[in-house]
């Protein structure tokens, strides 16, 4: 009989003055008649019997908001903050390295999805367009941005 076990939480910390929100996701799945873990704390392990995670706390330096997006196999996150303008902006964490990406002459940039070699994607705006009027990009790894347009789309 398998357990499947997932935590997602959010909380807000406004009563600073400045309003941050923090993201913490996590996901295990263990066998519910795992024996105990021989393993030490923190030690990575591939046995679903002995799932090992970590929570770590995200916030983009000077932003309002942090929201994450995506992840990939190797551990590197995607996301979105806004800045104290109210614009949104994408970022990238990799060993705990934070890049920020905003697509060239866009106002508003998020990123939504990490490849394993670093390409990202992710969508784009401009104050004054229509709702509808996001644009989709893609970066690859050496910073290079290509638009990804659906020809019927605005």
């Amino acid at each position: 009989m398998m357990r499947h076990l997932s935590w997602r939480a959010i909380r807000s910390h406004a009563a600073t003055g400045t309003a941050a929100v923090v993201c913490l996701i996590g996901i295990a799945c263990a066998d519910a008649t795992s024996p105990p873990s021989a393993l030490a704390p923190r030690t990575p392990s591939m046995d679903r019997r002995t799932p090992t995670f970590e929570y770590v706390t995200i916030d983009v330096p000077g932003a309002v908001a942090t929201a994450l997006q995506g992840i990939n196999a190797d551990g590197d996150i995607v996301g979105l903050y806004v800045g104290a303008n109210g614009r949104t902006h994408g970022f990238m964490r990799q060993n705990g390295i934070t890049t920020l990406i905003d697509y060239p002459a866009a106002d508003n940039t998020d990123v939504r999805g990490i490849g394993s070699d670093g390409t990202v994607v992710g969508t784009y705006w401009n104050v004054g367009e229509e709702a509808a009027a996001s644009h989709g990009y893609r970066r690859t790894a050496d910073g290079t941005f290509s638009r990804v347009h659906d020809a019927g789309h605005l």
